[in-house]
């Protein structure tokens, strides 16, 4: 049977009795972006919130971005995302408490910083007792007088919860302490994040801060500090270590740093050069002025810092792949690790750093520290130039570890 002409071109122009191979299975879909993803949170639909939930928590390195993106949420979407960035918090808590172990404390207390009131406490506060502990214990080992566990917050947690001390527990467990709460504390634990921390009496404490420290009179103590720290008055047992000053050469040095503390004069050495501006050959001796001797250039490169002999390290670039040189108050890149993250973000020896997520950076120490926080963000956006040219690069730090701590006895 023969069909007329215009029903099979009727045919043809609808596709009736025809299977295109390409029609016949369905493209898949593209993956949603982790945005959408996010904006999808607060659906009206249940199954459609359900669903992106779902995806989410099964994907990796999205924790920049939920952080990022969590204010401009509805109440329903910010729920949900606040509930993946604490399961999130609490599978990468294990690493950064390790950190804090092998000796890496700026590192522990910018995560802290980062996680706020989602961290676990007892978790954390017991590293933070450990690590102070661990200050102690290698002091006595060096043969420096011991004293009596008392003088200082328990070892323990339980212990502490337990103290028996006429003080709330928890208004000795300080979390960037200002105010009255800081003019007299007994046996207590701070951790600050701040730029300074001022501290008045301190009976008994372990310190552990990202910034500068100062305590007006300190009995028993223990600070670990990034930034420098002042002890105008000092009674019992004192443990210092800064990123410049390792625990074992405060012991040393401290005479000179009390003194440089409280104004007085300090014999410098070789810091201070002696002239006789007046003498003339067959005159008497004439007085004798000290003048400072002549500044010696800056380093460019922040230097690998010296090893240390307390088991801590505190972040440097080079953790992260990177060597920095200041040069006409500029952040240069001098070199870069291979298949490093910056690296593979398309960051280039010669590279100036203008700014990391949005904050200037103008000196090394700045840019330091803002790479650490980079890295414990899992990554960031970097304002560069290049020959003059301004560019943006996105860094992601996920799976990259931070070489392991030199031991003492390496």
């Amino acid at each position: 049977m023969r069909m007329p002409l215009l029903t099979i071109c009727a045919l043809i122009s609808s596709g009736a009795g025809f299977s295109s191979p390409v029609s016949a299975q369905e493209r898949p879909k593209p993956e949603p972006s982790i945005p959408q993803l996010l904006h999808q949170l607060g659906a009206d639909r249940f199954a459609e919130r359900e669903a992106a939930d779902k995806l989410l928590r099964s994907r990796d390195n999205i924790y920049l971005e939920v952080r990022r993106a969590l204010p401009g949420l509805n109440a329903e979407a910010r729920r949900r995302a606040s509930a993946i960035l604490e399961a999130m918090d609490f599978q990468r808590m294990k690493r950064f408490l390790q950190y804090g172990r092998e000796g890496r404390v700026d590192v522990l207390l910018e995560w802290s910083s980062v996680v706020g009131n989602r961290l676990i406490a007892d978790e954390f506060w017991q590293c933070v007792l450990d690590i102070g502990w661990s200050q102690l214990d290698k002091s006595a080992s060096e043969g420096r007088p011991g004293r009596r566990d008392n003088d200082f917050p328990p070892r323990t947690m339980k212990q502490f919860r337990n103290d028996p001390l006429d003080l709330i527990s928890d208004k000795r467990l300080l979390r960037n302490p200002t105010g009255t709460e800081v003019e007299f504390v007994r046996r207590i634990v701070v951790v600050a994040t701040e730029p300074a921390t001022s501290l008045g009496f301190v009976d008994g404490g372990i310190v552990l801060a990202t910034g500068d420290v100062k305590i007006a009179y300190g009995n028993n103590v223990v600070v670990i500090a990034d930034g420098e720290v002042q002890l105008l008055r000092t009674f019992g047992r004192t443990v210092v270590a800064t990123r410049s000053r390792t625990a074992s050469e405060f012991a040393h040095r401290y005479d000179r740093f009390v003194r440089e503390a409280l104004g007085q004069p300090v014999a410098r050495g070789k810091e201070m050069v002696q002239y006789d501006l007046l003498y003339r050959p067959g005159e008497p001796p004439r007085r004798v002025y000290d003048l400072p001797a002549p500044e010696q250039p800056a380093e460019l490169v922040d230097e690998k810092p010296a090893p240390r002999d307390d088991g801590l390290r505190f972040f440097e670039p080079e953790d992260v792949g990177l060597a920095l040189a200041l040069s006409k108050d500029r952040i240069v890149v001098a070199k870069l690790q291979s298949d490093s993250p910056l690296e593979k973000a398309g960051l280039e020896a010669d590279d100036v750093i203008v700014a990391i997520d949005g904050n200037a950076v103008g000196d090394l120490k700045t840019a330091r520290r803002q790479l650490r926080r980079a890295f414990v963000l899992g990554g960031a956006e970097f304002s560069i130039s290049r020959n003059g040219k301004p560019l943006s690069l996105t860094v992601s730090f996920f799976g990259w570890d931070l070489p392991p701590v030199e031991t003492p006895n390496e």
